[in-house]
This record gives structure tokens, sequence and C-alpha cells, in this order.
């Protein structure tokens, strides 16, 4: 499990690698956990940096599942 913080709370989410993934896709469960899957190729850095840069979608979408 990984963590970012969102509004100053610690959001937990998983990492996936998956061998026929061909990019990497964040999606919220209808538990509201975070899975984020990738290619088993890509280092998980660029992962990481991934959401980071979707941390605005993240937060509204764990809004919707409250």
């Amino acid at each position: 499990m990984y963590s970012l913080e969102i509004a100053g709370q610690q959001v937990a989410y998983r990492l996936r690698s998956v061998a026929r993934s061909r990019s990497i896709r964040i999606r919220i469960s209808a538990k509201g956990e975070v899975v984020v899957t990738k290619p088993k190729r890509l280092h998980r850095v660029f992962a990481q940096r991934f959401v980071n840069s979707n941390i605005e979608w993240i937060a509204g979408g764990l809004k919707r599942h409250g």
C-alpha cells in the first residue's frame, strides 16, 4: 500500500502491476478504495507521479463515494 495526502488527510492506494495493461489507470472502488493499475514494465516512480498529478480527480472521486 502507498499513500498520498489530500486536503491534509493521508489516503492509501493500492498499486497493481499487470503484464497485460497498456496504460496507467486510477479507479475508485465502490468501497472507496483507490486502485492504481500500471503496466508491469513501467517503473513505480512513474505511476506515483501520475497519481500525484491526478490528486484533484481522486479527491473528487472519493467525495462521490462518501
